[in-house]
């Protein structure tokens, strides 16, 4: 196994891990186009200062991530919120994300922010339904740590072509998808890293074109022609509702899910409400549920 570490841990002990395999040596996209991938990411990560600590691991496929956890101390483990298992991104095809197990978790809505923003095709399968993994161990039961994978696998059966091959080589890698890859998985970085609840410092409706706060987005107008960009009547139906939102009952990834729009835009415009003083932003940590164990 292979274990490295981004860890910034001024405002948190709670870590994220990012796991691929390294056991086919003589194939391309299954197996190094993986790892080349997150040794990307943790490059650009090293440049940042995170609320999470990042764990990059690098291992034979299953056998090594059984050994790894049976031996990993309790509380390291119950450090671990949430994790991502990664491979076969070089190829054609979309990108196929496959739930946690439960589903609906914040990893899972960040994915599906990233990808429908940044990739050019992706869908979106429940728990193992993508090629089928180490996640499974992430998974098992007195562990439970969720774990998305993500791959480019055709079917569960079929990843692509050449797979577990000789013609699984260098030159299938399209560079093109890799570097989409890399993309999603930063957006979801940043997505987990800037998640926040909104706090109002106001009461009643806010002139938003105000020159004092000149917030507001234009939307189209039936009397009158304007070059708008065509997201401006997602935004617009945002701004309906948005003052609302700075309740503390929905997180801007939730905001950003069900308006349609990129997390990071969202997270950029609240932030302008919070410079003009009218709202106060909470970061909103992942919560992991107590594993069931049997075993003291």
């Amino acid at each position: 196994m292979i274990v490295a570490e981004h860890d910034k841990r001024g405002r948190s002990d709670r870590t994220i891990v990012f796991h691929s395999n390294s056991c086919h040596p003589h194939m391309a996209n299954d197996g190094f186009a993986g790892t080349a991938v997150l040794i990307r990411l943790f490059q650009w990560l090293h440049e940042r200062d995170t609320y999470y600590s990042y764990r990059l691991v690098i291992g034979p496929e299953h056998l090594g991530t059984v050994f790894y956890l049976r031996d990993m101390p309790r509380a390291e483990l119950d450090r671990i919120v949430c994790g991502v298992f990664e491979e076969m991104p070089g190829t054609g095809g979309p990108i196929k994300i496959a739930s946690t197990f439960d589903g609906g978790h914040m990893l899972d809505k960040a994915f599906a922010n990233a990808a429908r923003h940044y990739a050019k095709a992706f869908v979106q399968v429940p728990w193992r339904q993508g090629a089928g993994n180490d996640e499974t161990v992430w998974e098992a039961p007195g562990y439970e740590v969720p774990f998305v994978e993500v791959t480019r696998s055709e079917s569960l059966m079929a990843p692509y072509r050449e797979y577990h091959t000789s013609l699984d080589t260098p030159s299938l890698m399209q560079p093109a998808q890799l570097e989409e890859m890399l993309t999603v998985l930063q957006k979801v970085v940043e997505t987990l890293e800037g998640n926040a609840r909104m706090q109002r410092r106001f009461d009643g409706l806010i002139c938003l074109s105000n020159p004092i706060y000149d917030l507001y987005v234009e939307r189209k107008d039936p009397a009158m022609d304007k070059t708008l960009p065509e997201d401006s009547e997602k935004w617009g139906a945002l701004l309906d509702s948005l003052l609302r939102y700075f309740d503390g009952s929905i997180t801007l990834l939730e905001i950003a899910e069900k308006h349609d729009l990129p997390f990071e835009r969202v997270a950029r415009y609240v932030l302008a409400f919070e410079g003009k003083g009218l709202v106060h932003l909470a970061f909103e940590p992942i919560e992991r549920k107590p594993a069931q164990r049997i075993a003291p």
